[in-house]
């Protein structure tokens, strides 16, 4: 008896579902944010929270960390020693995806949209394997500036890895 190929492997497991999420979310995500009227090297939100933001991943490109910026504040430049990141996750992303493209506000808006889609897959995984029990989308009241100034991709992850992880036996 042979194994199974590559193909008829791969669709019997769980990846053309992933896939079909990835996609349907990158769409609707497209047409919900009406990105085709918007252009990518203009940074989509430039006011508040957003404006931090856009610094950080700015001085992560250009000067390869955000804790230092030459080129703001005078006479020494910038610190942000005093008023570090909690996630440098974002950073490392920005650095990631400024591997691709190097222009700061082209990576900025790519991190917000592929944050959607790793929500989604996220999610998916979590909905898949666990029972929720209490999970509340609790930033769902706030208004629509600090969803677009957070990333809550890690979340779903997070609560997928979480159970998974107690219900093994390595379990802590």
């Amino acid at each position: 008896m042979s194994k199974p190929r590559f193909a008829t492997r791969l669709l019997h497991s769980d990846a053309p579902w992933y896939a079909l999420t990835a996609g349907i979310t990158a769409l609707l995500t497209y047409f919900a944010l009406g990105l085709r009227y918007a252009a990518l090297s203009i940074p989509w939100l430039y006011n508040g929270d957003a404006l931090s933001t856009a610094d950080h991943f700015k001085t992560t490109l250009e000067q390869g960390w955000y804790e230092h910026n030459p080129n703001l504040g005078a006479p020494s430049g910038q610190f942000y020693n005093d008023f570090p990141v909690a996630d440098n996750l974002h950073m490392i992303a920005a650095k990631v995806l400024g591997l691709f493209n190097g222009q700061w506000p082209i990576v900025l808006n790519m991190y917000y949209f592929i944050g959607f889609i790793l929500a989604a897959l996220g999610g998916t995984g979590f909905f898949g394997s666990a029972t929720c029990g209490g999970l509340s989308p609790w930033h769902w009241p706030f208004s629509m500036h600090w969803r677009r100034t957070t990333s809550f991709a890690a979340n779903p992850t997070c609560f997928w890895l979480r159970t998974t992880a107690c219900r093994s036996a390595w379990a802590f």
